[in-house]
């Protein structure tokens, strides 16, 4: 069966708004017209993936180059779907068009709900997490105000949001900001996950796919991100690169992640998912890891680093896929060469 790739990176926005047609932000849209042709490069042969027809001699010049086996069509005869993510919106667009072999809409509630991130603190009890580390999620915006102020340092998260967005730390705003802000978010998703700042020494994530029965490891990913913690970029590198570059076994931890996130979420999803992790400092000083910072249950930029650090062999052995606006980068390889805003690129290792 042949399957429609779809880049819909508004995705974490829609899940929070759970509307039945949700409208993207105008900023949102950039990125979604800008990274229309992403979905190449982590197809498989067989794979449609819907263009503009303006667009079809790029994207086929772009396949014919990077040996990408996905089709761009006009028109799909895929009978199923594989977008970034799935919300009701996304279910409602592919029903639109025709397609039948999708999800019900039981199971997109299902994965919304999954992708709340108190599967993050369901995840990290399962793997025993000591009780007084683990966050904590309050549904009233009082008890939230009173945790921070017992707590000290701490970090705040919106239920759904994602690439570092919807997350506040206490000790970068001021007190009516906080209380602004936890009451907002209470409010407006339902409630609000608190926990303990850790002294992060690196990013990092693993990447997993599910089959709807088991989830498996299949890889790391290093990525970057700003002094807000927002996403910018990821390394390209061989696994056992990026693996020596941690300087940690990770095969031992992501398997138990894989085996717990299987009883979780594998029988309601199908799919590619990542877990953020990081390496911290622990109370003795000592470098460990953080099993769960957040899970993304959706196609992540992680796994597209995967895909592009195999098939772009001069710089995907040591690269960095970077997002940036308005020709910042005018060299290297455009994952994406569309006459959007916002660029896709891969820059050799500086």
């Amino acid at each position: 069966m042949s399957r429609l790739l779809h880049y819909n990176p508004e995705n974490d926005l829609a899940l929070a708004s759970n509307a039945l047609s949700y409208t993207p932000t105008a900023a949102a849209q950039e990125i979604r017209r800008s990274g229309a042709l992403l979905p190449l490069w982590w197809s498989e042969p067989g794979d449609e993936v819907i263009v503009t027809p303006n667009l079809m001699p790029t994207a086929e010049a772009l396949c014919e180059k990077w040996h990408l086996p996905g089709k761009p069509v006009v028109t799909t005869t895929a009978s199923w779907a594989m977008p970034w993510g799935w919300s009701r919106s996304t279910l409602r667009e592919f029903r639109s068009i025709g397609l039948e072999n999708l999800p019900s809409d039981e199971q997109v509630q299902a994965i919304r709900d999954l992708s709340h991130r108190r599967t993050s603190i369901t995840l990290l009890k399962s793997l025993g997490i000591s009780p007084d580390m683990l966050p904590l999620q309050f549904s009233d915006a009082d008890a939230a105000i009173a945790a921070v102020s017992s707590m000290g340092n701490c970090v705040l998260k919106m239920p759904w949001s994602g690439s570092g967005r919807g997350v506040f730390h206490s000790n970068h705003i001021s007190r009516t900001m906080l209380e602004k802000t936890v009451r907002d978010v209470v409010h407006r998703q339902g409630s609000i996950i608190v926990e303990h700042e850790l002294k992060k020494e690196c990013d990092f994530a693993t990447l997993f796919y599910s089959d709807g029965q088991n989830i498996s490891y299949r890889g790391l990913s290093l990525f970057i991100t700003d002094s807000h913690g927002h996403y910018q970029g990821n390394m390209l590198m061989p696994q056992v690169q990026l693996a020596e570059f941690l300087g940690v076994e990770i095969a031992p931890i992501a398997t138990a992640v894989a085996e717990k996130l299987t009883s979780i979420i594998a029988p309601m999803y199908q799919g590619w998912l990542g877990v953020d992790m990081m390496l911290y400092k622990d109370a003795s000083g000592d470098t460990a890891v953080w099993p769960c910072v957040e899970i993304n249950l959706r196609m992540t930029m992680g796994v597209l680093a995967l895909y592009v650090a195999k098939r772009v062999t001069n710089y995907g052995n040591n690269g960095l896929l970077t997002v940036s606006k308005n020709g910042r980068f005018p060299d290297g390889i455009n994952l994406s060469p569309t006459s959007g805003k916002v660029q896709f690129t891969v820059q050799p290792a500086r």
